[in-house]
């Protein structure tokens, strides 16, 4: 750590100690606690001292047993303990070694025998293999486990993805510590991705988006607990599981380490379609270089932990691109064939008329376009897009050169008198990030959609006060400070007139770059271009105030929390224009089958295009929460937990009210026209008796439960049930998906004013009448008329989750436990787009217009036209007669974001065997069948492709169906052998022999997996409704899928011959997803061979990693969108090739 980050850590530091004794904001918890009873041979035994000591710093509390012979320690720092009971006319029980885990409820009972205090039994424990005071589901991984596993990138939170229910939606090669996104792509129990808690030391590290801002170096962590299914009521605001991670602390005793961890070019294998393709991998490598220290500052009383953890990575990353060939830039379609072989026709938009009432276009002769057609911004836009192989095939092979990336952090525990510790926590991260620039070197291919470079710096404290007023009661006190900043880039910097697109356009962008080029069927989510820069910097603070009591039998625990949660943005999304093209212009007609997009975009012809002004702004969210519980022991061998707690969220505001808060659907449209009764309008914070906050929750109870029943010493059955209240779900801060039209000024692309007949505008000036500046709110319901309104749906709300579990454990010979269990949630009021900016578009037809069938087309006198009021829909005497059907005709869409209209169900079985290492191997393995189902149609993952768009906005509840996040079978493996021979063992257990065969060991990590559903749907959306998708009809008796071998299926995955497009003006029946059309299954296997040498009390290990050990691709984003050339194909991989990583560490 360099000199400034030090002394900001010191003082930073510093002003925590001072703030010691204060009862801050709010979190949750981590700290453990330990209960139990002492009995003697007649019964219970009230009076008895307990001492709880700390092996590693000596700290001690003292208990006496009440009435009822309990005793209880509340608010115990997770660490190695020994208890001592001691009562005149008894022998003094001691047991030490065992150990308190986060957030772990432990139970130890003592039997007294008579005698003197001077009789001492001494009993060394070792961890319990089965939970007996807690019905919460998880799964706890020690700083050990967490450096044993082989894991690329080293990010503590993906460790999770060995323990139950727990599913990776993402991509694996984006799991580096820097990965904020990336570590927030798993769903735990059936829960939402992104809607999980992530705390260290008990304070919340999420974002405003619900990411985790920081992944703790594991040289920082004592303790990892992944809780699946929790049912205490001081943890909340979580919809899914929760992350609970301890900070390590120092001790009594120095202790560090220094580890490199080496990755070379020539150890990383080659990904799989460069490898088909017989591409040769760049100079790759990737060096980790992490190192830790801790001990005593003043024996007993203070202690400090610091680490610092930094790499530096080249790495490669590759796609298959379906890009343009040099005949169809050149306007030469006559090779142009889909899926099934079929030459597309391209037509003249310019031709379209109507003959004997039906519309008709001619095709261009010869399937040519001719040159002097050819837009002059569309080619030079085609400038950075590299020439493909045969078949318009480009494989891209991007070279990444991320860091140094560095994280420091440093832990102070001060034991100020047995009855007061206070612990504080730093941490710092740095990183920078380069995008995946696939058409040339990073930073010199201006257009290139993956030039873009993230800066990200994040800045931790946590604050923890730990007060004993008597023996029976502890008082916890806890302040967090979380600050992200999330710094975007384009590069190199371009000027868009150099595009050719006019000089008043370009001099009115807030940010001049590229603009955003995405043209369905060709290239990634853009073919050119990218988002401008996001600006955004979350600032959360948490913390609370905890009491834990004993009564009798009763443990009881209550306390308050507070959270402030914030992200002051500046967003160039779009500031220099984002463009879609479809076949709509180049199709027969409007709503049929063929035509190309690609040459849509060589005419100069978007479907849809805008282009946003845009201006800072600050969002804000408050939450508040209280909670009480109570663990009762009913008799010895049953606990029962209860509690309650209540929140309050109020949603959402912006710190001067600037935003819109809703859209008002009966309120009278401000100008009204002939013919038409208009109503609607958006709603602003603040105005007109208009609420300040986007979706007002109230939230409310929610009660937990569960008991933990020893049927034996050997057996326990665990049950229990939570209620809890999901946080509002952002999938960004962007101008559009927080509804600040008017503070910030989208204008729209106007595409056609007939249907798109003919292309009114075209991309040689795409905005004619020139851009909308930001008018604020002065316009009221009258903002956005003539073109696409955004706002946040008034009824919103915080989802409701309750889940529940059931499972039995049998403890057995050799350090085994089995257990088979139940797990399940059901959930209401989630977001219709999961972790998405899915919106629901009100201003869709009523589907009881489907039966005018084609005169929805049909032109009408246009009751806007001339009038200025109505933006673009003023500018043609003529529109169609759907538009005038519209609920809201004086808009085009009307698009309701965060419609928690929602709903989801999960069931899981879990079979689960733990083994400890003894007789020199250990296992850890666990099998979960499962089925999630929902109708979140927005919901993505890394391996379906998918429209976030409904099929009818009138009917989301028939968006039902299996869950793109559904994996029915899950196998996780992880086993270590250890070679019987060295230290320790009964052979060659010293001299030389121990020197070569002593300390060596085995572990595998392996995972199986089912793939993702497949959704599909239809590239023409040809229903009619203005605002919905489509889905192509399922032909019945048709497999699918195909079958073969997967390099047979590589272009063919799915069976094309399965669907036919939906006929005009009608819904195709095609389900949102397949359960029995599926993704590649994965399957991964990670190996890892170490030797560890120990000498005069300090330790070297050697480590080799062989990270996918079989080299199975991980395949992502199957193309299913019908109508394309690539529907059906596997064109890209993620993750990583098969490679070795070397690792050398030294601790002591």
């Amino acid at each position: 750590m360099n000199r400034s980050k030090a002394g900001a850590a010191a003082i930073m530091l510093g002003v925590l100690f001072a703030l010691a004794s204060a009862a801050a904001l709010g979190a949750q918890t981590y700290q453990g606690a330990l209960r139990g009873a002492v009995r003697d041979a007649q019964g219970v035994i009230p009076g008895a001292e307990v001492i709880l000591t700390n092996e590693d710093t000596n700290a001690e509390r003292s208990a006496m047993t009440n009435e009822v012979g309990e005793y209880a320690f509340g608010s115990v720092l997770p660490g190695t303990y020994t208890v001592r009971v001691s009562l005149a006319g008894f022998k003094t029980d001691e047991r030490k070694g065992f150990r308190i885990g986060t957030q772990q409820s432990l139970v130890l009972d003592f039997l007294l025998e008579v005698g003197t205090l001077s009789e001492q039994i001494t009993v060394t424990g070792e961890a319990p293999l089965v939970e007996r005071a807690s019905a919460t589901q998880a799964a706890s991984l020690d700083k050990e486990a967490l450096q044993n596993l082989p894991i690329f990138g080293r990010n503590t939170f993906f460790a999770a993805i060995s323990t139950p229910g727990v599913i990776q939606t993402g991509d694996p090669q984006f799991v580096r510590y820097q990965d904020q996104s990336g570590s927030s792509q798993l769903s735990l129990g059936g829960g939402p991705r992104r809607g999980n808690g992530y705390l260290i030391e008990g304070v919340s590290i999420t974002d405003f988006t619900n990411r985790p801002t920081i992944a703790p170096s594991m040289e920082a962590v004592e303790e990892l607990k992944v809780q699946t299914k929790t049912y205490e009521a001081d943890m909340g605001h979580a919809a899914g599981g929760v992350f609970n991670t301890t900070a390590r602390s120092g001790s009594n005793t120095w202790h560090g380490s220094a580890l490199l961890v080496s990755k070379p070019g020539a150890t990383t294998g080659t990904l799989f379609f460069a490898k088909r393709a017989g591409l040769q991998n760049p100079p790759q490598y990737y060096y980790n270089w992490a190192g830790s220290v801790g001990g005593p500052i003043v024996k007993d009383k203070t202690f400090f932990w610091f680490s610092t953890d930094d790499y530096k990575q080249r790495s490669t990353r590759n796609n298959v691109l379906t890009l343009p060939t040099a005949a169809q830039r050149a306007g030469d379609f006559s090779q142009t064939r889909n899926s099934a072989g079929q030459l597309i026709t391209i037509y003249d938009p310019l031709t379209t008329r109507t003959v004997n009432g039906v519309i008709v276009r001619d095709p261009f002769p010869g399937n040519v376009i001719p040159l002097d057609r050819l837009s002059p911004v569309a080619r030079a836009m085609l400038a950075p897009v590299p020439l493909p192989g045969d078949g318009g095939a480009f494989n891209g092979q991007a070279t990444l050169d991320d860091g140094p990336q560095n994280q420091e952090t440093i832990k102070l525990d001060q034991r100020w008198t047995d009855r007061w510790t206070t612990t504080g926590m730093y941490a710092h991260q740095h990183t920078k990030e380069p995008g995946s620039a696939f058409y040339g070197t990073f930073g010199t291919v201006a257009g290139d959609p993956g030039a873009s470079l993230l800066f990200r710096t994040v800045d931790f404290f946590a604050l923890n006060n730990i007060f004993v007023p008597n023996a029976t009661t502890a008082i916890a006190v806890r302040y967090g400070y979380n600050r992200f900043k999330d710094f975007g880039g384009n590069y190199p910097s371009f000027d868009a007139a150099s595009l050719g697109l006019p000089s008043s356009l370009v001099s009115a962008m807030t940010f001049n770059t590229f603009p955003q080029v995405s043209i369905t069927g060709y290239g990634g989510t853009n073919i050119v271009g990218n988002n401008g820069p996001t600006r955004a910097t979350h600032l959360t603070q948490t913390g609370n105030i905890s009491i834990s009591s004993l009564k009798g039998s009763h443990t009881l625990k209550y306390g308050a929390e507070y959270r402030r949660i914030g992200a002051d943005v500046m967003a160039f999304s779009s500031s220099a224009g984002a463009y879609s093209f479809t076949q709509a212009f180049t199709a027969p007609t409007p709503t049929a089958s063929g035509g190309d997009a690609f040459a849509s975009f060589l005419l100069g012809y978007p479907a849809t295009g805008s282009i946003v002004y845009a201006t800072p702004a600050q969002y804000l969210i408050d939450y508040y929460a209280g909670y009480a519980q109570d663990e009762f022991r009913a008799i010895s061998k049953l606990t029962l937990n209860y509690g309650l707690r209540y929140e309050f969220e109020p949603g959402v505001r912006e710190a001067d009210n600037h935003f819109a808060v809703g859209f008002d659907e009966t309120a009278d449209f401000p100008v009204q026209v002939a013919g038409l009764a208009l109503k609607g309008g958006l709603l602003y914070a603040g105005q007109n008796g208009s609420p300040t906050h986007q979706g007002t929750s109230l939230n409310g109870a929610a009660p937990r439960g569960g008991f933990a029943w020893s049927l034996t010493s050997k057996d326990v059955i665990r049950g229990g049930y939570g209620f809890y209240w999901a946080p509002i779900q952002f999938a960004g801060v962007g101008e559009t998906a927080m509804a600040r039209l008017g503070y910030s000024a989208t204008t729209t692309y106007l595409s056609s004013t007939d249907g798109n007949r003919t292309p009114s505008n075209s991309l040689s000036n795409p905005f004619p009448a020139g851009l909308t500046p930001p008018q604020g709110n002065s316009l009221g319901l009258a903002t956005g008329a003539g073109g696409v309104i955004d706002f946040v749906d008034p009824n919103s709300r915080a989802g409701q989750v309750h889940q529940y579990s059931v499972d039995y454990t049998r403890e057995l010979a050799g350090g085994v436990a089995v257990s088979v269990g139940y797990s399940g949630s059901r959930s209401n009021h989630m977001p219709v787009g999961g972790t998405v900016d899915a919106t629901v578009n009100i201003n869709q037809l009523d589907p009881k217009y489907l039966s005018l069938g084609s005169s929805l087309l049909d032109l009408v006198p246009n009751p806007f036209f001339g009038n200025p009021a109505f933006g673009n829909l003023a500018n043609s005497a003529t529109t169609t007669r759907g538009q005038l059907l519209r609920p809201f005709p004086q808009f085009t869409d009307v698009l309701a974001h965060r419609v928690t209209a929602a709903h989801t169900r999960y069931n899981a079985m879990t079979l689960r065997v733990d083994k400890r290492i003894r007789n020199n191997w250990g296992l850890n393995a666990n099998y979960t069948f499962s089925r999630l189902m929902d109708n979140q149609f927005g919901e993505s993952n890394t391996y379906s492709n998918r429209n976030q768009n409904a099929l009818d906005n009138y009917n989301l509840d028939g968006e039902w169906g299996y869950s793109l996040l559904d994996v029915p079978h899950r196998l996780n493996a992880n086993g270590t052998f250890v070679v019987p021979a060295g230290a320790g063992h009964k052979r060659l257990a010293t001299g030389f022999g121990n020197a070569l065969l002593g300390g060596w060991s085995v572990t595998m990590a392996a995972r199986f997996q089912n793939g993702f559903p497949v959704s599909i749907w239809q590239s023409t959306n040809n229903s009619g409704l203005l605002g919905s998708s489509q889905r192509p009809n399922v032909v019945p008796g048709v497999a699918l899928a195909t079958t073969g071998s997967l390099d047979d299926r590589l272009n063919n995955w799915i069976n094309a011959a399965a669907f036919t497009a939906a006929p005009a003006f009608t819904f195709g029946n095609a389900p949102r997803t397949f359960p029995n059309l599926r993704t590649p299954g994965q399957r991964n296997v990670d190996l890892s061979v170490q030797k560890v040498q120990t000498i005069g009390g300090r330790s070297v290990s050697v480590r080799a990693d062989v990270l996918n050990l079989f080299d199975n691709p991980l395949f992502t984003t199957l193309q299913s969108q019908f109508g394309t050339p690539t529907f059906g194909q596997l064109t890209a991989v993620g993750g990583y090739a098969r490679s070795v990583q070397f690792q050398v560490r030294f601790g002591w």
